[in-house]
């Protein structure tokens, strides 16, 4: 790995084919793409089934799908449009994301107002997602989601203005908190609470957030260079902001990554403060939950650098 990843990929999933052909009919269910043999195409070559597969190695299809539906959703009917008009205007920006923060207080069972595709999906994804979670992990996952939308409209709202966004914004930007929960909901446990709300697993999932902004920004950055769009990129602002070179930057970059792997280490080995307060069940959660943030760093590591779409 570019960045010295020290978390290995295991194989290629087993039920990768059936999942992805299912992504692919829940997007056309919902109206998610006008040209389907060319959404077929662009996921495909996106490697966004792989992606999930990479995030979550042990899951099994089933619940793996909801991984890979999500991918389907983000990039395709959300994120990429920001690339166009509503990535210039604020007020088109904020209604879009208050229709979908709407869908995180709908009743199991209600679908939103919005006959939106987009908003439609979007609700069927966080229903399923939050199906049989405890009210901690609903209430956290639907901070996080809210989070992931305003930071929409920030990121607009910079373009617009001309404004540079922080690391802070960036790292919500790349939606990983969401990322994070769903890890919960693919592998069907919970991290026990008495140790998720810590302020040491809180710096754990920071510093993995950031790893992956760090990472994904290294790879976009030509992509919205050729957008105009250079100040929301941590390379492109260390080079039209700070004034670095790209091979400068680009040492910056990898020496964040770096600093935040060490830390990791120093970190994770605190875990075992909570053994005695936590049940023989909780402890193997916990641990659990580590391993599987692992597996997110680096399956979305390894897809960076393959993906079609950079």
């Amino acid at each position: 790995m570019e960045f010295g990843c020290p978390w290995t990929i295991k194989g290629e999933h087993p039920q990768l084919d059936l999942v992805r052909q299912r992504a692919l009919e829940w997007m056309e269910r919902f109206g998610l793409a006008p040209d389907i043999r060319l959404n077929e195409e662009q996921y495909r070559r996106w490697l966004l089934a792989e992606s999930a597969a990479w995030w979550h190695p042990d899951a099994d299809a089933d619940r793996l799908q909801i991984a890979a539906d999500y991918l389907g959703w983000v990039f395709t009917p959300f994120d990429d449009v920001f690339d166009g008009p509503v990535g210039k205007d604020v007020a088109s920006a904020a209604r879009m994301c208050e229709e979908m923060a709407a869908c995180l207080t709908l009743p199991d069972g209600e679908t939103p107002r919005s006959r939106t595709p987009r908003v439609q999906a979007f609700s069927d994804l966080w229903q399923r997602s939050r199906r049989g979670r405890s009210r901690d992990w609903r209430d956290r996952a639907a901070t996080h989601w809210r989070d992931y939308l305003a930071a929409q409209i920030a990121e607009v709202t910079n373009r617009v203005y001309g404004r540079t966004s922080t690391l802070c914004q960036l790292v919500i930007i790349k939606c990983v908190f969401p990322i994070f929960d769903m890890l919960e909901v693919v592998h069907d446990f919970e991290a026990p609470a008495p140790a998720w709300h810590t302020p040491l697993l809180h710096e754990i999932r920071q510093c993995c957030a950031e790893i992956i902004t760090c990472t994904n920004d290294l790879v976009s950055a030509d992509k919205e260079a050729a957008a105009g769009d250079g100040r929301n990129n941590l390379l492109l602002i260390a080079e039209n902001v700070d004034g670095l070179t790209r091979p400068q930057a680009f040492e910056r970059l990898r020496d964040m990554v770096h600093e935040r792997y060490l830390r990791l280490r120093r970190l994770e080995p605190q875990i075992r403060d909570f053994d005695e307060i936590l049940s023989p069940t909780e402890r193997g959660d916990l641990r659990r939950y580590i391993d599987c943030l692992h597996n997110i760093v680096s399956g979305d590591n390894r897809w960076e650098h393959v993906s079609g779409r950079y």
